[in-house]
């Protein structure tokens, strides 16, 4: 623990705590850290009774926490755990938000929790990192890109301009490694172009929503339900049915989908798109 003495725990603890930003004087500029989390379990809004927890992205305060802030630090950063798992893009309501998070103050959005890179650009000349990716992750994953991490290097310049370098990482057994793939920098490269055209960017979004309510979040309703079918294969009736026999009703997965905004925003869109043509 002797390690991490210096370091600032940030969007998490009682609820005056995690919404309260933490300073660091770097080269003499004050600089401010804020930590938000959308909507999981452990998060402090109106439903934790136990007032312990982690600050939410979408609470009424956050927004006034920010312009709060401001008025007492030179430069903010906003450390976000966001977004759909496995994806490569960000949902729009999440570009809208950071957007938002922008306009209130901050100077730079980094986010994370989609556990693969996603891409970056400027507002109003103020970066947006959608997802850093995994750093160090030991789970073992078939989805491409989910051992890539980025490590970005911030500089700001006399003008107050942010400019940054990013570094690719890989991990590699149980070594993280900097990177020259040119495949990850053609993949990070398209990332950055889908979101410069707004026409391909929402094609995107939407069939990759589209795969996700297929693939995933269509079996998780069914799941929750105990409703029985063969469209997700032998393997998963099988499993179904045996929760159903020697389980009591479990809606925790149903819940989280509902509850999380990330998961919300993209079941709504794909059931749109869809169903109600």
């Amino acid at each position: 623990m002797s390690l991490f003495k210096k370091s600032l725990l940030v969007g998490a603890g009682i609820i005056d705590s995690a919404y309260q930003v933490k300073t660091m004087v770097i080269k003499g500029y004050t600089v401010g850290f804020l930590a938000l989390s959308h909507n999981e379990f452990g998060v402090l809004d109106d439903d934790n009774q136990n007032n312990i927890g982690c600050a939410w992205m979408n609470h009424p305060c956050a927004n006034h926490v920010i312009v709060s802030a401001k008025k007492v630090v030179d430069y903010l950063f906003i450390l976000s755990h966001a977004g759909v798992e496995n994806i490569s893009i960000p949902l729009p309501e999440w570009r809208q938000r950071y957007q938002d998070l922008i306009d209130c103050g901050a100077d730079a959005v980094i986010a994370s929790h989609p556990h693969i890179p996603q891409g970056w650009e400027r507002y109003k000349e103020k970066p947006i990192f959608y997802s850093l990716g995994n750093f160090y992750f030991d789970r073992a994953s078939k989805v491409p890109y989910a051992n890539i991490g980025l490590g970005v290097l911030f500089d700001i310049n006399d003008k107050g301009y942010i400019k940054y370098t990013v570094c690719p990482l890989k991990k590699e057994g149980s070594d993280l490694n900097l990177s020259n793939d040119p495949k990850i920098g053609a993949y990070l490269k398209e990332c950055e172009e889908i979101l410069k055209q707004d026409s391909k960017y929402l094609l995107e979004v939407n069939k990759q929503v589209i795969s996700l309510w297929t693939n995933i979040y269509k079996y998780y309703f069914y799941y929750s339900l105990r409703k029985i079918s063969f469209q997700f294969g032998f393997y998963n009736l099988l499993k179904t049915i045996y929760k159903a026999v020697f389980y009591s009703n479990n809606y925790v997965l149903l819940l989280n989908n509902i509850r999380c905004e990330s998961h919300r925003w993209a079941i709504l869109r794909a059931i749109k798109l869809l169903y109600l043509k």
